[in-house]
């Protein structure tokens, strides 16, 4: 959703390079790393809350920190968001769009093919 509402939201996505191998949004081994560190980002802190509500027993976690992490979905969603976006501010991404993407969009917004009446 960050990559989508925050990230590209003036560019867009260029659909064609979507399916295209090797294409536009190809990561370096096909690993996107910014998605991957803010994963752990948004997992790692609340990582002793699951602890404790796997085996209750272990001491040394405050109740306050449980209670953060008693909304850990929202609480990492958050946390991976924001780090998803400054990663991208740090190392932004590859943006375009290209000759195919834009006839797609006019096809759409006609409602028909521009080259249905070239096939006639």
């Amino acid at each position: 959703m960050t990559d989508y509402y925050l990230v590209r939201y003036k560019s867009g996505y260029n659909v064609s390079q979507l399916y295209t191998p090797r294409g536009l949004y190809w990561y370096r081994h096909g690993v996107n790393w910014r998605a991957v560190a803010s994963f752990f980002v948004g997992m790692l802190p609340l990582l002793p809350g699951l602890i404790y509500q796997i085996n209750p027993e272990i001491g040394g976690i405050s109740r306050g920190y449980l209670n953060f992490s008693s909304l850990s979905w929202l609480d990492s969603s958050v946390l991976a968001c924001v780090s998803y976006y400054l990663f991208n501010i740090v190392s932004p991404m590859p943006r375009g769009t290209d000759a195919e993407d834009k006839m797609a969009w006019a096809i759409q917004k006609r409602g028909s093919d521009p080259t249905e009446n070239q096939l006639g």
